[in-house]
């Protein structure tokens, strides 16, 4: 059951991708397929975490760094959003700062408990995860400022009240 839902799991965050790259259904069916016939899905789903979290901050960080120099964040992310520079969590995330969206769909506390989980496993391969370690950090100094209830998005809040402004439409 619990290999089955990884293998549904891993298929969902494929198939986006596998399509924009113009591989047809029969083609995701069978690298999902393959995909399960492997024991990488777990490890495959904790690397994507790592990933967005990461991620998440550094846009966070990036989003209040253009608002104080003044850049429209909706032009940022027509500029960026589809470039090299750009990212799934920058097209969820951007949009959720400048409505002020930080409903609860993928909330603080969650993203920790996986980031406690992603440490254990590095730690016990021996492997530093040091930006995987600060994104920890803001997480955990969010759940502590009363964020952990709301969606990962609210970290912008985080590099906004030093900066001394708010990462909004203009």
């Amino acid at each position: 059951m619990k290999r089955a839902l990884h293998l549904l799991l891993i298929g969902c965050f494929m198939l986006p991708a596998c399509t924009s790259a113009r591989l047809s259904h029969d083609e995701v069916r069978k690298k999902i397929a393959e995909i399960g016939q492997s024991n990488l899905i777990p490890d495959a789903i904790e690397v994507r975490r790592i990933i967005s979290q990461s991620d998440t901050s550094a846009i966070a960080e990036a989003a209040v760094f253009g608002a104080r120099l003044g850049a429209d964040p909706q032009v940022v992310l027509d500029l960026i959003g589809t470039s090299f520079g750009g990212s799934t969590m920058m097209t969820r995330n951007l949009p959720r700062f400048m409505s002020r969206d930080f409903s609860p769909a993928t909330p603080v506390g969650l993203i920790l408990k996986d980031l406690g989980l992603i440490h254990d496993e590095a730690k016990a391969a021996q492997v530093p995860l040091l930006l995987g370690g600060l994104a920890e950090q803001r997480f955990l100094e969010a759940r502590a400022r009363g964020m952990g209830d709301e969606d990962m998005a609210a970290l912008v809040k985080l590099w906004e009240e030093p900066a001394g402004v708010t990462v909004n439409s203009k």
